[in-house]
């Protein structure tokens, strides 16, 4: 997964995930997971702007470039937990 953060100009920040799938039938799935996530992120943390999945023909390497590389179990939360980890 990669995200994106905009936190110059927004407040909360805003935020974009991109999934990397590798058969082009997965993305829709893909995307409602990372939906999913985006919905356990507090929207003081950051609110989802995009979410988007594509193979690796259809991501640029401006996107690669200007993106961060995720792991989501560092950027959510159990429901057990009070904090996150990783998204500080």
């Amino acid at each position: 997964m990669l995200v994106q953060v905009d936190a110059d100009h927004f407040t909360p920040p805003r935020y974009s995930l991109y999934g990397i799938v590798l058969n082009e039938a997965d993305s829709a799935d893909v995307r409602r997971w990372l939906a999913d996530v985006a919905t356990r992120v507090r929207i003081e943390l950051g609110v989802s702007d995009e979410i988007e999945a594509a193979t690796t023909a259809g991501v640029s390497l401006e996107l690669i470039e200007t993106s961060y590389a995720a792991d989501v179990t560092q950027i959510t939360w159990r429901r057990s937990r009070p904090e996150p980890e990783g998204a500080h």
